[in-house]
């Protein structure tokens, strides 16, 4: 399993395998570059994970392990591709109504004269973008979910 972060400074590239609880942390740059040196007990870390033997005289490269990793990513997104928050939510854990992943619409809560839960809050700077978690904060406004795929309102977080 791996995740890629660039909403942070450097960008952070996280490499895990939860049946032999390991985690590798890679920092990249604004030009997705990265260093495929590996502290010596990350690098046997990921050995015992690929079932490789710690060797330093092993075959095993990190360069050729990022390349091989890198290989398939496509060098541009299109301006035409569209994302999902279901796109991506298997990968986030605690969020508020977990079952409920298809984006529905927004709530004013001064309508109702409610306050937007932290927790609503937390979910809609998950799975949209930093941008609407801020908006919403300030405006008192939910995010609004669905567990029905067919109640699904586009909305464009690329």
């Amino acid at each position: 399993m791996f995740s890629f972060f660039i909403d942070t400074e450097p960008y952070i590239l996280l490499f895990g395998a939860k049946k032999n609880n390991f985690g590798l942390k890679i920092k990249v740059t604004k030009n997705f570059c990265i260093d495929t040196n590996l502290k010596n007990s990350d690098y046997s870390d990921l050995c015992k994970v690929l079932c490789l033997e710690f060797n330093h005289l092993s075959k095993f490269s990190t360069n050729k392990f990022f390349e091989y990793f890198n290989n398939p990513t496509p060098n541009y997104i299109s301006n035409q591709t569209s994302l999902k928050p279901q796109d991506f939510s298997y990968c986030i854990s605690s969020i508020e109504d977990a079952d409920k992943i298809y984006f529905m619409g927004w709530r004013d809560n001064y309508k109702w004269h409610a306050k937007v839960q932290s927790s609503n809050l937390e979910k809609t700077r998950k799975l949209l973008v930093e941008q609407f978690y801020k908006i919403c904060l300030e405006k008192n406004i939910s995010s609004c979910w669905t567990h029905d795929e067919r109640l699904a309102v586009k909305i464009n977080i690329l």
